[in-house]
């Protein structure tokens, strides 16, 4: 048994490794624990709008509609808003999600919150719809985006641009645009408008390449724990 005089005379452990070691502790600490993307812009072409786009009506009371057909990227999706950039909006819109039927629109998904409905929101800018409860999308599938004007008053007028480019995270992409002058029941050619403004927010189920703090911090800790033990078997040898 050691005694006392014996264990004072015991080397301390150096400020470097001792530095080191809780240099490596900090490090993988926030490694586990880092927050991970478990929400973001997939899919937005905002960035190929200028100051006064050209803009398209949506009326309600002659049935004018646009609607969009995005790709979603692998794994599965909870969509939780759209946002597009209008002209004005001045009467209630909502933004509704559609299932992809032979390249037209097919089962009505998702109606999101309402927006607009006040002539104090005449104005230029970007306008967020928000689904009360995330839309379940599945991975590498194609959905239909639409707005739709729920009062019969005033236009709100959704921007366009000829030219936009998408800019395309996570495997997102635009694959169509349609139009209607009927209110939905039949689509046709969309006139030149087929970049529509567009910028979507969703959620990745850690499936889809974007995995959530949790799941990521459990596949870590194993990886931590032998990267610890190698590194304090390296400073006990040194």
């Amino acid at each position: 048994m050691l005694n006392r005089e014996a264990m004072t005379n015991l080397p301390l452990p150096s400020s470097a490794a001792s530095g080191r070691s809780l240099s490596l502790t900090a490090t993988l600490a926030a490694l586990v624990f880092a927050p991970f993307v478990d929400g973001a812009v997939v899919l937005s072409n905002f960035s190929g709008f200028g100051a006064i786009p050209s803009a398209f009506p949506l009326r309600h009371y002659d049935g004018t509609r646009e609607a969009i057909r995005v790709s979603t990227g692998p794994g599965s999706w909870s969509l939780n808003s759209v946002s597009i950039i209008t002209e004005y909006l001045s009467t209630g819109t909502n933004f509704q999600i559609w299932s992809d039927s032979s390249n037209t629109l097919g089962t009505l998904l998702a109606t999101s919150d309402t927006v607009g409905n006040s002539l104090a929101l005449w104005h230029a800018g970007t306008q967020t719809f928000t689904f009360s409860t995330p839309v379940v999308l599945s991975g590498s599938t194609n959905y239909w985006l639409t707005a739709t004007p729920t009062g019969s008053f005033w236009n709100p007028n959704w921007a366009y641009n000829s030219t936009a480019t998408f800019s395309s995270t996570f495997g997102w992409s635009q694959v169509g645009q349609l139009s209607s002058t009927d209110s939905g029941t039949t689509w046709g050619t969309s006139n030149n408008r087929s970049f529509a403004s567009l910028e979507i927010d969703a959620t990745a189920a850690s499936s889809s390449g974007v995995p959530d703090g949790t799941s990521t911090a459990l596949m870590l800790l194993p990886g931590a724990g032998l990267l610890a033990l190698r590194f304090r078997r390296r400073t006990a040898g040194a």
